[in-house]
């Protein structure tokens, strides 16, 4: 893999317990900065490819390779280290309704963080001034305390966009980000995260 790739897939199948076919023998490479694009029909396969890419699903066969390193069956704490790497924004935004805006972004510190700091909302200084920057790059501002439900579907994808930046990461997911807005809300958060990716 040269140093401009990121991330590398090589004929990656994933076959469900029930027969099902989902991926068959995908490769493709993304370097460092690139936005890629995958379209297809509905079930044909993109959700798949995305939760084999952060290993929410185990490939059948082929391999994932990330940062040089092959991914495709690692487990246990190297596991969690590399999702941290990997943050997706889903099309449902799996935000925690009754939390506020700035407890859903910091939630996206949760790997550094210890598990009493993260039940009793403790998070240091330097994770609450970049959720306040997230929050700034969304367009939110001013809706720190407001609860996530109490948002519009756009401003909440835009919540869980602020969350996913949050782990730090060296690749985004999008898994049908816009699916469920209206026209004009997709086009601002397509337009958001083309600009996080530049």
């Amino acid at each position: 893999m040269d140093s401009d790739t990121i991330l590398e897939v090589k004929n990656l199948c994933k076959v469900y317990p029930n027969g099902t076919q989902a991926l068959k023998n995908v490769s493709f490479k993304v370097k460092k900065g690139e936005f890629l694009v995958i379209i297809g029909l509905s079930g044909s396969g993109k959700s798949t490819l995305l939760r084999c890419l952060n290993r929410l699903l185990e490939p059948t066969s082929g391999e994932v390779i990330f940062k040089d390193q092959n991914i495709t069956h690692v487990q246990g704490p190297a596991l969690r280290a590399i999702r941290e790497k990997i943050a997706m924004v889903f099309q449902h935004f799996n935000l925690v309704p009754r939390k506020s805006v700035l407890g859903n972004i910091l939630t996206g510190a949760l790997a550094r963080t210890n598990s009493l700091n993260s039940i009793l909302g403790r998070y240091t200084a330097e994770d609450k001034e970049q959720a306040q920057k997230y929050l700034s790059v969304v367009g939110l501002e001013g809706r720190e305390r407001q609860r996530a439900d109490n948002l519009s579907g756009g401003q909440q994808q835009r919540v869980a966009i602020a969350r996913a930046l949050m782990q730090h990461p060296d690749l985004l997911l999008a898994d049908e980000p816009v699916a469920s807005l209206d026209p004009a809300t997709s086009h601002s958060v397509m337009r958001y995260i083309e600009t996080l990716n530049k």
